[in-house]
Formats: structure tokens, C-alpha cells, sequence
């Protein structure tokens, strides 16, 4: 960041992160089967698990919801790379402007749900069971 005073440039303020700060925020939901990314307020890639990502922008994948301009601060999106859908969820940092994704292909995320949802169903017929035995 400038640093300017009355008009003067007064010198530059830099900040390294270690990726491996990164890769423990996303630790996390790797163990669910997602991952997360890091763009910043122009679309660039600051981080990814896949290093082939970074230097390059989010809208050079040519996934049209995905592009940077079209992006709300914060929000769900789904798309496909390479027949893969997937669902995205992302919010935007106040101070950085940077964009913070977590994504998980569709199947995987629907498969969770719809094995949360067999347990309740379960726990749902087992409880009826019990409440006309009891009655």
C-alpha cells in the first residue's frame, strides 16, 4: 500500500503471507471434500491448492458467474469445469476487497444432505414408534 502524505509519496507498505496460513484456514473444509481460493478485488488469485491458479485471474476460466465484475459482496453461485458442477459460497473481506470461496462439487454436496436427511428420517420413525408405544 502508498503511503502519501500531502501529496508526496512517502514510501510503500508490504505484507507477506505464508501459504501455509492459508491452507490451515481451509483445513477445515478439505475434510468435508471442498476446498477454498483467495481472489483479490481485480479477480487475480492470491491463493489456491492448485499453484497452476495463481498469477492468473478468475476470468480467464471462462466460467461466466464466476467472472469478477458479476460477483455480489457476498453470495452462492454454481458452475461446471470440465463437466464438473459445482456450488460456491464467497463473501468479500472489508478491508482487502479480496474474495474468500469455499466450493464443493454438487454431488458431494447433495450426498451429504441427503444422508443427513435418511438419519432424520430414521430418528423420525423410530421416535413414532416410540410415542404410540408409549400412548
Amino acid at each position: 500500500m502508498a503511503i502519501i502524505e500531502d501529496g508526496e509519496f512517502i514510501g510503500v507498505i508490504t505484507a507477506s503471507i505464508d501459504s501455509k496460513a492459508y491452507e490451515y484456514i481451509f483445513d477445515e473444509y478439505k475434510k468435508l471434500g471442498m476446498e477454498g481460493f483467495i481472489v483479490d478485488s481485480k479477480g487475480n488469485f492470491i491463493y489456491h491448492e492448485d499453484s497452476k491458479y495463481l498469477g492468473t485471474s478468475i476470468n480467464d476460466l471462462g466460467i461466466d458467474n464466476l467472472k469478477s465484475d458479476k460477483l455480489l459482496k457476498s453470495g452462492s453461485i454454481k458452475y461446471a469445469v470440465d463437466g464438473e458442477k459445482y456450488i460456491a459460497q464467497y463473501c468479500t473481506d472489508e478491508y482487502t476487497g479480496w474474495k474468500i470461496f469455499i466450493k464443493g462439487s454438487e454431488k458431494s454436496i447433495y450426498s451429504a444432505a441427503n444422508g443427513l436427511k435418511v438419519r432424520m428420517y430414521i430418528w423420525s420413525l423410530v421416535l413414532f414408534v416410540i410415542a404410540v408405544n408409549v400412548w
